[in-house]
């Protein structure tokens, strides 16, 4: 990867996945760019990154369920020419039914999940099919695997950035662009971490956890195969495809046993 006067721009930088990609890129020479919601945690990240490798770093504070805010981001990709990468890795999930979910909870997942990631890819193509030169990593999740196992919302909108990822690697491939549907499973992430308060039973304590730092090392190293789905661990990739596999009411009965635990 050349970072030459490029930049990468990263959603959901603060912690975990986003947060070790920030630190990947820059340390291979990218200038930066990063969003988040928690301004005074977004600003210690970049005065570490820029003292530990001398690069530009530049924040963008906001929630992406805004649409205003959305706006404000693609205008700011319009006026940079340089964003080689993009990281849509932004996300949130809610760990119940439904039914039991507000509206404006459901927005906001439509929004960051599904509008976030195609507005700015959107906004991004232009510049890299003109340079032919291009990187766009997409986090999704395992969870995209496993519809009817309760948070429906959240896997369904999962579901949309693969298959929207796959579908658009096709698409871009000609102009040496790269995508990549980054699914990792459970990641000792904040994400994760809160996900986990209310489920401390012995499921939890065996599902292999792994480090940001981990997944998102194989996901730069899979990028060089130019394999569109990345999904880290051994443990992970077995689950895919006992995914792939298993009957449907198999996969009932268990959204049945995830239903009754909570």
């Amino acid at each position: 990867m050349n970072s030459a006067n490029e930049k990468c721009f990263i959603t959901g930088a603060t912690s975990g996945i986003g947060l070790s990609f920030a630190h990947k890129f820059a340390q291979r020479g990218f200038n930066l760019i990063l969003t988040g919601r928690r301004k005074s945690e977004l600003e210690k990240v970049a005065e570490i990154i820029v003292n530990d490798y001398q690069v530009e770093v530049e924040l963008i504070i906001g929630d992406l369920s805004d649409i205003d805010y959305r706006d404000s981001l693609l205008d700011k990709i319009k006026i940079t020419d340089e964003i080689t990468v993009l990281i849509n890795n932004a996300g949130f999930g809610e760990d119940h039914s439904f039914f039991n979910l507000n509206i404006s909870t459901i927005r906001s997942m439509l929004s960051v999940h599904m509008f976030t990631v195609v507005e700015l890819t959107h906004e991004v193509l232009p510049g890299m099919i003109k340079r032919r030169n291009g990187i766009i990593i997409n986090v999704s999740s395992l969870a995209a695997f496993t519809p009817g196992i309760s948070r429906s919302l959240y896997l369904a909108t999962k579901a949309f950035e693969h298959h929207f990822s796959e579908a658009l690697a096709l698409e871009v491939q000609p102009f040496g662009i790269k995508v990549q549907s980054l699914c990792p499973g459970m990641t000792f992430t904040r994400f994760h971490n809160r996900q986990n308060q209310d489920h401390p039973n012995m499921l939890y304590k065996l599902i292999h956890h792994m480090s940001p730092e981990k997944v998102t090392e194989i996901s730069l190293d899979q990028l060089n195969y130019n394999k569109t789905l990345c999904i880290p661990g051994t443990f992970n990739k077995v689950y895919y495809a006992a995914s792939r596999v298993m009957p449907f009411p198999v996969v009932k009965q268990l959204a049945k046993l995830r239903a009754e635990r909570n």
